[in-house]
């Protein structure tokens, strides 16, 4: 019923707002499983997904960034293209890519001139 869709958004909302995030995610999607319609259910569940997004975004960058700072290349390389795939285009990832492989052929030379 209209009452029950209602509900589960009202209780849906208040777990969003209370950071239970995947309790709102049930909640929306409950709301949904009973009114395919369900006011504004879609757009929550979107900015579930990309707040999520976001979050695994910022892992990866933090991840290689340190990897950068500690001289682990490969790792830094893994987290940091992981970065770009979640975010194409990222200014940020590409930089810091760019610092890994300007980093390796710093070390390709240094083998080298040893």
């Amino acid at each position: 019923t209209l009452d029950e869709v209602l509900a589960l958004l009202d209780g849906a909302a208040r777990d969003e707002q209370a950071g239970r995030i995947a309790e709102a995610e049930r909640g929306y999607r409950a709301a949904l499983e009973l009114d395919g319609e369900a006011p504004g259910a879609r757009d929550a569940l979107g900015r579930i997904a990309a707040g999520r997004q976001g979050e695994a975004y910022a892992g990866a960058m933090s991840r290689g960034l340190a990897a950068l700072a500690d001289g682990r290349n490969a790792e830094a390389r893994s987290a940091l293209q992981r970065a770009l795939e979640l975010r194409p285009g990222s200014t940020e990832a590409t930089d810091a890519l760019a610092q890994v492989d300007l980093r390796e052929k710093a070390g390709e030379l240094d083998a080298i001139e040893a």
